[in-house]
């Protein structure tokens, strides 16, 4: 163990992959299905996690960061209901990392580790 807790890095024999998909929902049912370990969004395997239908293997680890954009029309007023839902967006999407910095990110899964 290290002085910051952390233990050092290993290198791992991983077996070669039987499966690749670019759909969640393969990767995601190919999990539940047993077939080994899929890299999904939280928010898709939130249900099966708290249904102990999958176990989430590195809790402290990000596998990726999204950026979301929204591609509107120039030269054109943005329609109300445009604009309601990118600011709903907006605010749901910070409110959830908000939660994520204090250990509440999913009800009833623990994020912890």
């Amino acid at each position: 163990m290290s002085d910051d807790g952390q233990r050092p890095a290993q290198d791992v024999d991983v077996p070669s992959v039987v499966l690749q998909s670019i759909s969640t929902e393969v990767l995601m049912r190919a999990a539940l299905d047993g077939m080994g370990v899929a890299v999904v969004p939280r928010l898709l395997a939130q249900e099966h996690l708290a249904r102990s239908e999958l176990v989430h293997l590195l809790p402290g680890w990000i596998f990726a960061r999204y950026t979301v954009y929204a591609a509107l029309p120039s030269g054109r007023m943005l329609p109300a209901r445009t604009k309601v839902f990118l600011d709903f967006l907006s605010e749901r999407v910070q409110e959830l990392v908000q939660q994520r910095k204090l250990g509440q990110c999913c009800p009833g899964i623990d994020t912890a580790g």
